[in-house]
């Protein structure tokens, strides 16, 4: 997302929060009315919002800009606290010499189809962990997601933990343009969708690949078995309907935040957990 996008999305954010009409907050942030409106009204406009403007009502709304400016995905504004150097607050002065590891998994939050959220990063204490991580990628590169419904049975039923990492566009372009494996779907993969106004995200599983119309870019799939179906109506509505992007990592409405390595059965979860803590 742009700087002005997510200034637009601050101010509608704003105008909701604190149920206001444009004039009203312009006038109780001391700004020129027409410069909200105008924005808010024509987004095209020459005129746009500055970073001035936007501290303004900041001051007077205590709604926090950062977070909109930044537009980072619920995976990164999760676990850059987990693993600050400033988490671990040890009272003996002997232990604030040492490096304190975080060397789990963190549970960072649901998927489902139709489920939105506030955007912003999950409280991990509410999952807790998983005492597992990878041999390949740093821990603070791994993360967690629970199915909370069946829309990707081809990939995990409900109540399946999904262990993630990092998405590398870098490397999945590296690889797919490899001789031979131009058409090679990149898996499983874990998509935030944004609202119009940025301020709400639906979090499911996709399946990508590269696009097959002969078209550069990618294209995100269903990975719910009935989306496939031969015998299904044509006029039918899919569950998950079939997104084109530019480029892997997305694009300001569709974010790819993960890739699934592999999925932990419900019943196994608790079992794994268990013998991974006993010594």
């Amino acid at each position: 997302m742009n700087f002005d996008a997510a200034a637009l999305a601050y101010v509608r954010y704003v105008l909701e929060d604190k149920n206001l009409k444009p004039g009203a907050l312009a006038k109780k942030a001391g700004i020129s009315a027409s410069t909200l409106t105008r924005a808010l009204n024509d987004p095209k406009h020459k005129f746009k919002l500055s970073m001035s403007t936007l501290e303004k009502i900041a001051d007077f709304s205590k709604i926090n800009l950062a977070p909109f400016l930044e537009a980072k995905d619920t995976a990164e504004l999760s676990l850059i606290t987990a693993h600050s150097s400033t988490l671990y607050k040890p009272g003996n002065p002997k232990e604030r010499s040492r490096t304190h590891a975080f060397k789990v998994t963190l549970i960072i939050g649901d998927v489902a189809v139709g489920v939105w959220r506030d955007a912003g990063p999950v409280n991990y204490f509410d999952y807790g962990s998983l005492h597992i991580t990878s041999t390949i990628h740093e821990p603070n590169e791994c993360f967690a997601f629970v199915a909370r419904d069946a829309s990707a049975n081809i990939v995990a039923d409900e109540g399946d933990l999904l262990f993630c990492t990092k998405p590398n566009d870098a490397m999945a372009n590296t690889f797919l343009k490899a001789p031979g494996f131009e058409d090679l779907s990149g898996g499983a993969v874990i998509v935030e969708r944004r609202s119009k106004n940025a301020f709400k995200i639906e979090t499911t599983v996709r399946l990508i690949r590269r696009r097959r119309d002969g078209v550069p870019g990618w294209e995100l799939l269903s990975a719910h078995d009935k989306d496939y179906e031969t015998n299904t109506p044509k006029t039918k509505r899919p569950l998950i309907a079939r997104v084109l992007l530019d480029h892997y990592l997305g694009n300001d409405e569709y974010r790819v935040v993960g890739e699934v390595q592999y999925v932990i059965k419900d019943n196994m979860a608790a079992v794994i957990n268990f013998l991974q803590s006993v010594r």
